[in-house]
């Protein structure tokens, strides 16, 4: 089983999940950006939190268009550490408060659980129009630990 299950790696972007600004001293780069962090372990998995060494950050931000591009985009990139075995990876309602809550997105999928090398699990972005909610719906909820 190892950490297979902790990879149902449900991102439970949960309470540590901090909302920051981009630290830009020269003036370049979106500063309005939204961004947030989740670190997942062991302990978070649900509805059986496991013991392992594993551990797994998730960057997530809600990206403005740019110049001559439509619509917001949520990008993200999850990065573990002694990460072998994951089969998803979500955002949940109900953040690590509420356990394994409804799946809001789901930002990876391995259903053959096939070994993994290399430590960045996943990165991608969905345009907000890809989704049934708004990205400022999902940014109240995980700015309040709620996803």
């Amino acid at each position: 089983m190892g950490l297979a299950r902790f990879a149902a790696l449900s991102v439970f972007v949960f309470p540590a999940l901090v909302a920051c600004n981009e630290d830009n001293t020269l003036g370049l780069g979106d500063s309005s950006r939204q961004r947030f962090a989740a670190t997942m372990t062991g302990f978070q998995v649900r509805p059986i939190p496991v013991i392992t060494t594993t551990t797994a950050i998730a960057q997530i931000s809600i990206r403005q268009p740019d110049v001559g591009e439509v619509g917001r985009q949520l990008t993200y990139a999850i990065v573990g550490t002694n990460l072998t075995s994951a089969i998803s990876a979500h955002i949940h309602l109900g953040g690590a408060a509420i356990g394994s809550g409804p799946i809001l997105l789901t930002l990876y999928r391995n259903p053959t659980d096939s070994v993994l090398t290399d430590p960045t699990l996943v990165t991608g972005l969905i345009p907000e129009g890809a989704l049934s909610f708004s990205l400022d719906s999902l940014a109240a909820l995980m700015s309040t630990g709620a996803a």
